[in-house]
């Protein structure tokens, strides 16, 4: 959840567009990695 805010700000301060994708896509995968290790335990 805290990357997904990041993201936020960083896609609303930051000039340079790709440290959003970075930190999106960071999110993501980790909220992903959580879903799989649920179901896996």
């Amino acid at each position: 959840m805290l990357l997904a805010i990041a993201a936020v700000v960083c896609y609303f301060t930051v000039n340079d567009k790709s440290v959003f994708l970075y930190c999106g896509g960071a999110a993501i995968v980790l909220r992903l990695v959580q879903y799989v290790l649920r179901f896996i335990h």
